[in-house]
């Protein structure tokens, strides 16, 4: 997964009701209404079974070491949602152990490879690549309010790219693929094309594929390569991608019709998912 730093996240506890009404005026849903499209699960049963579950949010020390504030971070997501949520007093296997004498319900575990929510019981795991993926695609279908049979460029065809095509291919849209590396593109849309039939395709050149686009999944790594110049100014952009691909003009210009997170998006749905499993398994 990408790497998180301590500033991505810094005060994302203490803005989650402001990050949730801005969210709401750019998609026309909350936190919960978005996480609980991208995970397919009714709503009110999430809201009817959040209070009930309890979720531990381990700190993990191992690779490049924990970044500062995450599992507090995740907890502060997860409590906005409406569950239970603590941080282990220790670190590593000490937390984990704890976590589970204290009968979490859901286990929050990340290192420099994975960022996974575990269910204990049910030994269901939900990963935040896939989670982020379906989030952010949500919140796209929200923004276009709806986008059946509507055209999508998806930029990156990593983890998280390859979620994002695989939901909206689901509600209906019609994928164009573009990755730098042409045959991580092919890959995916190879390793796509079953659940998906022909509804997506790759695209070679960057510039062909940014032109008259107005729906955009940016997945990326990069910064700033989305410039003010390269984009329509009805465009409708979800952006999973740390850092921010847009350009800061164009975001300044744009911010309206751009959704983009560190973190709220990708925990949200994972905790949807992980809710789904526990009353739905």
């Amino acid at each position: 997964m990408t790497r998180l730093v301590e500033q991505d996240i810094c005060g994302i506890g203490e803005t989650m009701a402001e990050y949730n009404r801005r969210l709401r005026d750019k998609t026309g849903a909350g936190l919960s209404r978005v996480a609980c499209l991208a995970a397919g699960l009714d709503e009110s049963l999430f809201h009817g079974n959040a209070a009930g579950l309890t979720l531990a949010a381990v700190t993990v020390t191992s690779g490049q070491g924990a970044i500062g504030g995450f599992a507090e971070t995740v907890a502060d997501i997860v409590r906005h949602l409406g569950l239970n949520a603590f941080v282990p007093k220790r670190n590593d296997i000490a937390g984990l152990a704890e976590a589970f004498e204290r009968g979490a319900d859901i286990v929050s575990v990340a290192d420099d490879d994975r960022f996974v929510f575990l269910n204990p019981v049910r030994r269901k795991v939900v990963d935040n690549a896939d989670a982020t993926g379906r989030g952010f695609a949500a919140a796209l279908e929200l923004m276009a309010n709806g986008i059946e049979d509507q055209d999508v460029l998806v930029l990156g065809a990593g983890r998280v790219g390859r979620s994002a095509a695989a939901f909206l291919a689901g509600r209906g849209a019609r994928i164009c693929l573009y990755d730098i590396v042409k045959a991580t593109a092919l890959d995916a849309s190879r390793a796509l094309q079953g659940a998906t039939g022909d509804r997506i395709r790759v695209e070679e050149d960057f510039g062909a594929a940014l032109k008259g686009r107005r729906h955009i999944i940016d997945a990326t790594p990069t910064a700033g390569f989305l410039t003010e110049d390269r984009l329509d100014a009805d465009v409708l952009i979800s952006a999973p991608g740390v850092p921010l691909g847009l350009s800061a003009k164009a975001f300044e210009k744009l911010v309206n019709r751009v959704v983009h997170d560190p973190l709220q998006i990708g925990v949200a749905v994972m905790t949807a998912m992980a809710v789904r499993d526990i009353i739905g398994g």
